[in-house]
């Protein structure tokens, strides 16, 4: 009886079916929540874990696939990080972890790495590798990855009964704009429908689409662009917006599916022409409160807020222990508050020693924070201990001043820590060279040093920043401004597996 113990107790703990790889991923995936969760002061059942959780996988086994074009001796650790990303997926699948908004694996093959996937399924089939419940990690993944195609003629019968309609308004909302020499890009063109018979008006058609057969993603993971999120993409791009049309496609059983068609066209002069790239030299200041005035930062702000207010507590805090910022109300407060601090941080700024008003060192160059007025040190200096001129002094109020709008919280800290290598960060402050290395863990700190690559290109709104724009940056910025506030760090964190990111990035925050 005492030899049969031991065995019942341990045949009770799932964990106990786990094959190595697994159990590694697990620990590997319970210290990531643990650490997201410690960082946002989220509970450890906050729904909005999982999703940081998923995102952080996947951004870290990205990064590493990645690297690995240009460094193959990673490529070993790269593959755990897949490995990490697919277990996590399937034990979403299998229920032995709480599901996210869109499974990693799914988020993981959409964003391009197929083949990473097929050699770990490889690696997993041949190694026998088994879920917490026992279930083979391979075949979950192969069916987690299937279970989201449809056929064309099946789906495309079911949504025609349906009472879906998508290529009738089309070809309805386009018609009138195509004429004989247009060129008509249909992105997801599916059986042809939304586009025929334009080719009969002398018209040239360019389709694209997922696979041949129109294979479509349909399950409830799917994920639904806002009409404002598009258009803002498609502005970001370039693109005025002509037309739109908003409806509800078709009846499903969980509820009525919202569709959206969207018509807009290249602006020529971003085709036609290249601005010349230069640096502004103006007064950083009144430029920066200039774009915050405009309505494109307005915009961006408020489609900043609402999507990231979700990720925060709602209501409102109920004992001193808890962080007012970690509630939905503090975003809120930043939306309804827009004009009331846009006008406090744009009248004036402070100044004053740093010991007598921040109560820090002159190196720390200044302060601000939410709601309040920014302020620069009269005494600062750079790390060399020589002081700054008046001019790097604007460029710091416009800093400051910049706190005064946002305090970034909740999902929005992901958000805009993905546009940049926190492998390459990691290994830069293990060298002596870098100072302050722990500013850039704010994102507040990031984004208001967007602002500056904003100002140093006298941006005043809306004008979209490009990989030239980038690469101005790393060759000019230091050496004109001669202020280096964590920027020589932070252009350093923007590495070849990041950059189409920051630059999106640049173009959709409020900076």
């Amino acid at each position: 009886m005492d030899e049969t113990l031991p065995k019942q107790e341990q045949l009770s703990k799932p964990e106990s079916l786990a094959t190595p790889d697994v159990t590694k991923a697990l620990d590997t995936i319970n210290y990531t929540e643990t650490k997201i969760g410690e960082h946002f002061g989220l509970a450890p059942d906050a729904p909005e874990l999982p999703d940081l959780t998923d995102d952080a996988l996947v951004h870290v086994a990205e990064s590493s696939s990645d690297l690995v074009k240009d460094h193959p001796e990673q490529s070993e650790v790269a593959m755990d990080a897949v490995k990490t990303v697919l277990i996590e997926g399937a034990l979403e699948v299998t229920g032995d972890r709480p599901e996210g908004t869109e499974n990693p694996i799914i988020k993981f093959e959409n964003d391009g790495y197929d083949a990473q996937i097929t050699e770990a399924v490889r690696q997993f089939h041949e190694e026998g590798e088994v879920l917490p419940n026992g279930q083979s990690v391979a075949e979950t993944i192969a069916i987690t990855i299937t279970s989201q195609e449809m056929t064309t003629s099946e789906e495309y019968a079911a949504s025609k009964e349906a009472g879906w309609d998508s290529p009738e308004r089309a070809q309805k909302l386009v018609g009138g704009y195509v004429t004989p020499g247009s060129k008509v890009l249909d992105i997801g063109i599916g059986t042809g429908q939304a586009v025929n018979g334009y080719a009969e008006k002398g018209a040239t058609v360019i389709g694209l689409d997922h696979d041949a057969s129109m294979l479509d993603k349909a399950s409830s993971t799917v994920h639904r662009h806002t009409a404002e999120k598009i258009q803002g993409l498609l502005e970001q791009k370039g693109y005025k917006l002509l037309s739109q049309d908003a409806y509800n496609g078709y009846q499903r059983e969980d509820g009525e599916v919202p569709y959206g068609i969207f018509l807009a066209q290249k602006q020529a002069e971003t085709l036609t022409s290249k601005p010349e790239i230069e640096s502004y030299k103006g007064n950083w200041f009144n430029l920066q409160q200039e774009r915050m005035s405009s309505p494109d930062f307005r915009e961006k702000f408020e489609r900043f807020i609402e999507e990231h207010k979700g990720s925060l507590n709602a209501g409102e805090p109920s004992s001193m222990l808890q962080k007012p910022e970690s509630f939905q109300s503090h975003y809120q407060s930043q939306l309804d508050e827009f004009d009331a601090n846009l006008e406090r941080i744009s009248g004036s700024v402070g100044y004053g020693n740093a010991a007598e008003v921040g109560g820090k060192s002159a190196g720390s160059l200044g302060h601000g924070r939410i709601g309040e007025t920014g302020t620069v040190y009269l005494d600062a200096i750079h790390q060399d201990g020589t002081p700054l001129t008046d001019e790097q002094k604007d460029i710091i109020a416009a800093h400051e001043a910049y706190h005064g709008m946002i305090d970034a919280q909740g999902s929005a800290a992901a958000e805009i820590k993905s546009g940049f290598d926190w492998g390459a960060y990691n290994e830069l402050v293990d060298t002596t060279d870098v100072k302050q290395p722990s500013y850039l863990r704010n994102p507040d700190e990031l984004t208001a040093r967007m602002a500056q690559f904003k100002n140093y290109f006298g941006m005043q709104g809306g004008e979209q920043f490009t990989p030239d724009h980038l690469d101005y940056l790393k060759q000019h910025y230091l050496e004109d401004t001669g202020l280096d506030n964590g920027i020589s760090t932070m252009l350093k964190m923007v590495t070849p597996a990041t950059e189409t990111q920051f630059i999106e990035l640049m173009n959709k925050l409020p900076v």
